[in-house]
């Protein structure tokens, strides 16, 4: 059997290789983003050090020491971490290593620390939970950074946590992609933009079976999200989307079909009219741009390249 791959790594200040962390993990990008999003929250000597050199604009690196498996990290974590303090390095953890989840093995269940957080904490998210972790502190049984040391053990979301009702789009049993366009079809009707969703959904017009953000939900696991063209039932289409005539042909169809279309105020107005065809661009100084553009007046020339 293949054990899953775990990772030995150190922490320093970029440019000078002086480590100042170790630690283990089986995804390192990840690992090193939460590093230095939750220092800015929490208050460990790592944490600090963290934030001071963040705030001299400096950049925290990320060192891959050794690869392992989930067998044999904890050994190696220890190792590393005896070796480079022998070596002189000041380093901020504050034991040995080969604990993990934040290096203290927590014995209560995810429900028991629901029920103390429920009782004891009031936060209604992950800021409000670190704030409330460093100015009161936490018994011993109950870990600062739960998400981590519960994630394999019953973790649902901070708003699950947190006993604040929020969940996110994965955690709620949405209606299906043609089925929430069915409804907005017959009950949603004045929702023609995006920009109109958004406030249809501060207005809470939207129902609970649908996401709030249908193109990300939609679009995750190829649940079936095509444009909000589609989604909204206009048939409009975003211009990256759109297929375009080249710059001498969309003269050619103007002049041919709206040659007194002569100027950029009525090219505006006619931008606005039914009449406007989706495969030319509105804004064609710009599509063209680099492609063929002169300036208006070759736009709107009777002369050149339209024969």
């Amino acid at each position: 059997m293949t054990l899953n791959k775990s990772y030995i790594y150190a922490l320093a200040e970029k440019g000078n290789k002086n480590y100042r962390y170790v630690g283990k993990s089986v995804n390192p990008e990840y690992r090193i983003k939460n590093h230095i999003r939750y220092s800015k929250l929490k208050k460990t000597h790592k944490d600090n050090w963290i934030q001071s050199v963040l705030n001299r604009d400096k950049t925290i690196e990320f060192i891959i020491l050794e690869e392992t498996n989930n067998k044999e990290w904890p050994e190696r974590e220890k190792f590393w971490i005896d070796k480079l303090k022998k070596e002189g390095f000041n380093l901020t953890n504050h034991n040995n290593g080969g604990l993990g989840g934040g290096h203290i093995i927590y014995k209560n269940t995810f429900k028991k620390t629901k029920k103390w957080i429920h009782e004891n904490v009031d936060a209604k998210s992950a800021k409000e939970w670190y704030n409330f972790v460093r100015e009161n502190g936490l018994p011993d049984f109950i870990p600062s950074n739960p998400k981590e040391v519960y994630l394999k053990r019953g973790w649902i979301s901070w708003g699950d946590l947190l006993n604040t009702g929020n969940k996110y789009d994965n955690d709620v049993d949405y209606m299906s992609y043609n089925y929430a366009k069915k409804y907005i079809k017959e009950n949603l009707k004045h929702i023609n933009t995006q920009k109109e969703w958004k406030i249809s959904v501060k207005n809470k017009e939207i129902p609970n079976s649908i996401p709030n953000r249908p193109n990300r939900y939609y679009s995750n696991k190829k649940r079936g999200w095509i444009s909000w063209g589609d989604f909204l039932n206009t048939s409009r289409i975003a211009n990256k989307n759109k297929k375009f005539y080249t710059y001498d042909k969309s003269k050619k169809w103007m002049l041919n079909n709206f040659p007194k279309i002569n100027s950029v105020n009525k090219w505006y107005k006619f931008c606005k009219s039914d009449d406007f065809p989706n495969f030319i661009p509105k804004c064609p100084q710009l599509t063209y741009k680099e492609k063929g553009w002169v300036d208006w007046f070759d736009f709107f020339s009777k002369q050149k390249n339209c024969s």
